[in-house]
């Protein structure tokens, strides 16, 4: 495919992204539009507003959600790291000097 189209549904909002690759190992998501759907009927105009959007993502689905032809699919994809690296990057314990650099700090 030449772009994969993905949704992110939270509670009445849908998110829609494309996902493409432009060049050998280079992933980029691009965040198309964000639709809030009406919880009752008096907010169904709403929805008529937000029409544009809803074309834009149609739009670029028909035009980039498409089987790719220009080059072979052995190319367009990246090797993973194996399991071994993998679990090397982490690690069980933590040591207690260091501080956590997961760690959220508010002032």
């Amino acid at each position: 495919m030449v772009g994969v189209m993905g949704l992110q549904i939270i509670d009445r909002t849908i998110t829609f992204y494309i996902l493409v690759l432009p060049s050998s190992g280079l992933y980029v998501m691009h965040e198309l539009a964000k639709i809030k759907i009406p919880d009752c009927l008096n907010d169904l105009p709403k929805l008529v507003s937000d029409i544009s959007d809803v074309l834009l993502v149609l739009d670029v689905f028909d035009r980039i959600c498409i089987p790719s032809v220009d080059c072979p699919q052995f190319q367009r994809n990246r090797p993973t790291i194996s399991s071994s690296i993998f679990d090397r990057l982490f690690s069980t314990s933590q040591n207690r000097n260091r501080p956590c650099i997961l760690k959220q700090h508010h002032n």
